[in-house]
């Protein structure tokens, strides 16, 4: 389109030289002999040179048109332009820091990338309370250079609004067994709160049911390659009134997974001291939505019932 134009501008420059021509030929030619004529054949040739300075404007004017609209700047401008006047969506990213401290060696999570900085550094410091003042308790010397601890990091969710993570591993205090650790966190990014296990489901009879129930269970044991019956066994045998009394009081945690929700239960140092049950489901409107509804069948076996 823009050698369209320039073509025209020279077929404008070039009409012009031609007309001026013509018109110094006829003053050449017509005014020695044909002086009554002079005023005629100059009124022609301007009328000429009009009409076709006409006609070029015109053209002109047709192929600015089109330039005045180019689909390019058009598309840029589109891309620029976010729908219904929204900002982009914030995004985060995920570092693994390690505490250690003699044979302390602990991972943790911190968010960076944040656009609100001091929602950043709030979230950073709930982890870090809750690492180093309740779990390795740093404020405690004697505790702490008594203390072996390897905890793995291991995040389950990181999305715009959650973070959920949890730490595995082992601990123990010099001269005593180790034991099979598990601590878990679930933030709220928007608002750089910790939330519980009540923040998503509700702590009732159906939910012990369901924790009853599932066979999708798992810890640090059966990775190492013990059969999950026993912990099936054991979760199976817990009294009801007792599980839903812990989970009310918020004595285990869990964690978020795209399509699940995990829960801690305790069991027997045989079995290796936690269990984790995964029951399937998503979160709508801030709520966990179980996959399916919770039979209702009996959860024990006569014998243990009588008792």
């Amino acid at each position: 389109m823009v050698g369209y134009i320039y073509l025209l501008k020279i077929i404008c420059k070039s009409s012009i030289l031609i007309v001026e021509k013509l018109h110094f030929l006829s003053k050449q030619v017509f005014m020695p002999n044909i002086l009554k004529k002079k005023e005629g054949n100059e009124m022609r040739l301007s009328k000429c040179c009009c009409m076709l300075i006409a006609v070029i404007a015109a053209l002109s004017g047709c192929a600015k048109t089109v330039v005045d609209n180019p689909k390019d700047e058009t598309e840029i401008s589109d891309e620029n332009i976010l729908p219904n006047n929204t900002l982009p969506e914030e995004t985060y990213s995920i570092e693994i820091s390690t505490y250690h401290y003699k044979n302390i060696n602990v991972e943790y999570p911190e968010i960076q990338g944040l656009k609100n900085k001091e929602r950043e550094k709030d979230i950073n410091q709930l982890i870090r309370n809750r690492i180093l003042s309740e779990i390795i308790r740093t404020e405690d010397t004697v505790h702490l250079n008594e203390l072996n601890m390897e905890l793995e990091c291991r995040i389950t969710l990181q999305s715009e609004e959650f973070l959920s993570f949890y730490l595995v591993g082992e601990s123990f205090i010099d001269g005593f067994k180790p034991f099979d650790d598990f601590y878990s966190m679930t933030l709220d990014i928007i608002n750089a709160t910790e939330l519980k296990l009540s923040d998503f489901i509700i702590i009732d009879e159906s939910l012990v049911k369901r924790l009853k129930k599932s066979t999708d269970v798992t810890n640090r044991s059966v990775e190492g390659g013990m059969d999950k019956k026993y912990l099936l066994f054991e979760i199976h045998r817990k009294n009801k009134e007792w599980m839903f009394e812990a989970y009310a009081k918020g004595l285990y945690g869990f964690v978020l997974e795209p399509n699940a929700i995990v829960i801690q239960i305790g069991v027997t140092y045989a079995s290796g001291v936690y269990a984790l049950i995964r029951l399937p489901g998503r979160i709508v409107d801030n709520q966990f939505i179980f996959d399916e509804p919770v039979k209702e069948t009996k959860l024990y076996h006569k014998a243990i019932c009588l008792n």
